[in-house]
Formats: structure tokens, sequence, C-alpha cells
């Protein structure tokens, strides 16, 4: 009898370790809307999250013109940006073009605005989620 709970029970768990897990999604491009969730220091590794007592989201979209060129707009707290950006190979991305309003930033909004300028790399990672790495300061964006 313990033989055949314990083959029944092998069986069980054969057959839940077969079953596929959920596989979070993973996006294919910078098209969209996005917005910001978390910043990370490059130097240090500390996290900053959206506060709390910060009521809306620093969003950005990023529109393409063609596999290499595109422009993006976006809102922050106070304020609203725009511009262009270019791909390269391995991920690359440069934003030479970038204008912006400038009234009373909040901390949060300023990760944003004082550091896309100097974007280098951009990745994706599951949970549709978009990382832009920039000189100081890695960007974590969740698809909207």
């Amino acid at each position: 009898m313990k033989k055949a709970v314990l083959f029944a029970l092998v069986i069980c768990l054969i057959q839940m370790a077969c079953q596929p897990a959920a596989i979070a999604p993973v996006p294919g491009s910078l098209n969209g809307n996005w917005k910001m969730i978390l910043v990370k220091n490059n130097a240090s590794g500390s996290t900053t999250l959206k506060p709390a007592s910060v009521q809306s989201d620093v969003e950005i979209t990023f529109t393409p013109a063609s596999s290499i060129l595109g422009s993006f707009k976006g809102k922050t707290i106070n304020n609203n940006f725009f511009g262009d950006y270019t791909i390269g190979s391995y991920q690359t991305m440069a934003v030479p073009i970038m204008g912006r309003t400038d009234v009373m930033e909040t901390v949060w909004g300023s990760f944003l605005m004082d550091n896309l300028r100097t974007a280098q790399y951009y990745s994706f990672q599951a949970g549709n989620q978009l990382i832009i790495i920039t000189e100081k300061v890695t960007l974590t964006f969740e698809k909207l």
C-alpha cells in the first residue's frame, strides 16, 4: 500500500512539474506608452520608487519612424517633454534632441528629465518592462 501511495505521489509531482509556468510578457519594441516605476542609481545601486505623495505618473510615449529612428513625448508631474531618439546595434540608444518645459519639477520627475538625454542602452524584461540605462541612473518603465 505504501508503494502505491508513493508511486501516485511521484506521478502527481511529475505532472505538476511538466505543466508550463505562466510566463510574464516581454515587450517587443519601444513603441507605445510607458510609466516610470523605478529608478536605480548606477553608482550606489540604491533604488527609488515613486513616492506615495506623488499623485500622477511620469509617462513617455515612443513612436518609431523607422527601425532606427523615432520620436517621443511625455509628461512628468509638472512638465511636458518631447524629442527624438536613435537606436543602434546591441540595443544602444541616443537622445540627440529633447525639449521640455521646466516648472517646479518634483524629484521623481527630475529623474527622467535630468537623465533621459544621456540614455545609452535599453532592454526589455518580463512583466512588460522597459529598462533605459543612462550615465547616472537606470530608469524602469512599465507598459501601459
